[in-house]
């Protein structure tokens, strides 16, 4: 043990450039821009994707909603709306069951899927999440 004590205190030390530390901390900063900005493409390819699928899906929910039972029960409600007052349970029931839940959870999904983008987006790039809404306070 004693011998590789003595062997390592008679090894000198390399000279180093002066300006290491500072291409080192220089190089680091460069690589955690380069991931910075990759992530920043990459939210905002998200928000984008996601609201391709919101408006796609809004379509779909469209046209399912006007073909369906739901519109027009709907439409029962502003013609007979006396009617509906006296039997409201059975015509709250009914809208619930012709309610088209599949294509309103299509829209749900990419709907948090572009919120999740939005908040990874913010919590990236430092900013404040509730900037605008701090901003009408101090007016």
């Amino acid at each position: 043990m004693n011998k590789l004590r003595t062997l390592f205190q008679k090894i000198d030390s390399p000279d180093l450039p002066i300006d290491l530390e500072g291409k080192i901390l220089r190089r680091i900063e460069a690589i955690e821009a380069t991931r910075l900005r990759r992530a920043l493409l990459i939210t905002r390819i998200g928000r984008i994707v996601s609201l391709i699928a919101i408006v796609s899906a809004g379509s779909i929910f469209a046209q399912t909603i006007i073909t369906s039972d739901f519109w027009q029960l709907v439409s029962l409600l502003f013609s007979d709306a006396s009617v509906v007052t006296q039997y409201w349970s059975a015509f709250l029931l009914s809208l619930l069951e012709t309610l088209p839940a599949l294509q309103i959870s299509l829209i749900l999904m990419p709907l948090l899927s572009f919120l999740l983008f939005q908040f990874w987006s913010q919590s990236i790039s430092g900013a404040p999440r509730y900037a605008r809404a701090a901003s009408f306070h101090t007016a």
